[in-house]
């Protein structure tokens, strides 16, 4: 989810839209799962943080292999055939303001969970694969504070600006 452009859904969200959902993860100290296409039966992975910056949303996530595997998602993923996530959650109408255009703003955006899914609502939304393990690298739009030493990494994790 890029900020102040609307995805394929119509929807907007900016920059303030994830400050509530943040602070209630801090809390609690814990993420909502990794899943795969939206479905909570197939969780695939564990979300370890969450934070924003001035172009995004920013997650890191640990992939469980074993489970990619059973879901029969982990060729695809290696391959490239799989290489987009998503966002799921809910937003506070209270708070959304519904364009003129067609689009809404949501302002208090609350995410449930995070999906690896073939067609993202946001065509940006893209992880890459590192191949020495299971491990993911992915983002809409490219960061300002990342370099390509970053992307070495042999953790098992997916690292997302959406």
């Amino acid at each position: 989810v890029h900020f102040d452009q609307p995805n394929l859904n119509g929807e907007v969200v900016n920059e303030r839209s994830f400050k509530q959902c943040l602070k209630k993860y801090e809390k609690i100290g814990q993420y909502p799962l990794l899943n795969f296409n939206h479905d909570s039966t197939k969780p695939v992975g564990a979300i370890k943080s969450m934070t924003t910056d001035k172009e995004g949303l920013f997650i890191e996530a640990e992939i469980n292999e074993e489970l990619a595997r059973e879901y029969g998602i982990k060729d695809l993923i290696e391959d490239g055939t799989i290489e987009a996530f998503s966002t799921e959650g809910y937003y506070d109408f209270d708070t959304t303001k519904f364009n003129e255009d067609g689009t809404y703003t949501a302002n208090d955006f609350h995410i449930t969970a995070v999906a690896i899914v073939p067609n993202p609502a946001d065509p940006q939304a893209k992880f890459t694969h590192n191949s020495r393990k299971m491990a993911f690298f992915g983002m809409e739009v490219e960061p300002k504070h990342e370099g390509k030493e970053d992307n070495n990494k042999t953790t098992n994790q997916l690292i997302c600006l959406i």
